[in-house]
């Protein structure tokens, strides 16, 4: 049997925490595979102190004792500083499979610039540019490149993975699931709200507004 350990927002009001509790449902009773879910969310991790988080920490490796994986839904805005990099990091240091799921392109967070002149403003603005650039490698790339498996749901995050240095042959992409609904329920709420009119078409995408979540597709 595979034992596998979740790190990732669970039993709250997040989209992450919906899509991995129902992956978790699917598997969580199968004979071949153990699910379980660290009983901390990562949005309550980063809400303590370093010292406190520094603790934690040693608490998921403890866990991991009985597991063969640790799966980790990254959202950038889960984890405070480098406590990304630190979990995959001590994970590997036990000698335990590390797998995450990339839900955010880094090019969402993290812009390529370049020296744009000789001028003082431009060196400063460069140098600013380079410190960011250097933390955000050190935060969340050295965690990605460290880890056995990115997956990803589309192209862009894969291409932007590899980018920042990830390795290719790393990330797999796959579908993002979509749950059959047994019933749903009809509402015209939203087209009242709108004051929409009989051939007016309401239309709605789930997700931040972006250019890699189609919006300009649709």
């Amino acid at each position: 049997m595979i034992r596998v350990l979740h790190y990732s927002t669970h039993d709250e009001d997040c989209g992450i925490a919906k899509y991995q509790e129902q992956f978790h449902n699917e598997y969580v009773q199968g004979e071949e595979v153990h699910s379980e879910f660290f009983e901390l969310s990562p949005n309550q991790v980063k809400a303590k102190s370093a010292d406190e988080r520094a603790q934690i920490f040693q608490q998921i490796a403890a866990k991991l004792t009985d597991f063969d994986i640790l799966h980790i839904q990254h959202e950038f805005g889960f984890f405070a500083e480098d406590d990304f990099s630190k979990i995959v990091a001590l994970a590997k240091s036990a000698g335990k499979k590390v797998v995450v799921s990339v839900h955010t392109s880094p090019s969402v967070v993290m812009k390529r610039e370049r020296l744009m002149g000789l001028g003082p403003r431009s060196f400063m603005h460069y140098a600013r540019y380079r410190a960011r650039l250097s933390r955000f490698l050190k935060r969340h790339m050295q965690g990605f490149q460290q880890s056995d498996l990115l997956l990803v749901h589309n192209f862009p995050t894969r291409d932007s993975l590899i980018a920042f240095g990830a390795p290719a042959d790393k990330i797999k992409r796959i579908m993002h699931p979509v749950p059959k609904m047994r019933k749903t329920q009809k509402s015209d709420l939203i087209r009242k709200k709108l004051h929409a009119g009989e051939k007016d078409i309401v239309f709605c995408i789930v997700g931040f507004l972006h250019k890699n979540k189609g919006v300009f597709d649709a």
